[in-house]
């Protein structure tokens, strides 16, 4: 898969995430209008590509990942299209996951540890 994959799927399911204005700016940077909120789109195959080149030091840093597979903490949004799903600035889709599936009580300690740390932030 190529980030003009992604980018390719995000387009399709534009709809369904209330898109409307995107515009082009340069390299894989986009103006991406959803829900009626403007963001400045970095499209990445995982997130976790975010920190590998260096996105998050950037001078005008990006307020969204739009990428196929979520699999790191972010401290912007990010919209993962394999699992569907958009997130709020330090979370993850497998804590929502672990959210839906589980009581706090029956989730290991160390992902109980994770999921304060995320409310205190």
């Amino acid at each position: 898969m190529k980030v003009t994959d992604v980018m390719g799927l995000f387009l399709a399911r534009r709809e369904n995430y209330n898109v409307s204005d995107i515009r082009h700016l340069h390299g894989d940077m986009w103006h991406v209008t959803m829900e009626g909120k403007p963001y400045t789109a970095v499209v990445l195959l995982k997130s976790f590509d975010y920190y590998e080149k260096r996105y998050h030091l950037a001078k005008e840093a990006p307020t969204l990942v739009l990428c196929f597979q979520h699999n790191t903490a972010l401290a912007i949004y990010a919209l993962a299209l394999r699992e569907g799903e958009f997130t709020n600035p330090f979370e993850l889709v497998v804590l929502q996951e672990i959210r839906r599936k589980h009581d706090e009580h029956e989730v290991s300690v160390l992902v109980q540890f994770i999921l304060l740390l995320q409310r205190a932030c």
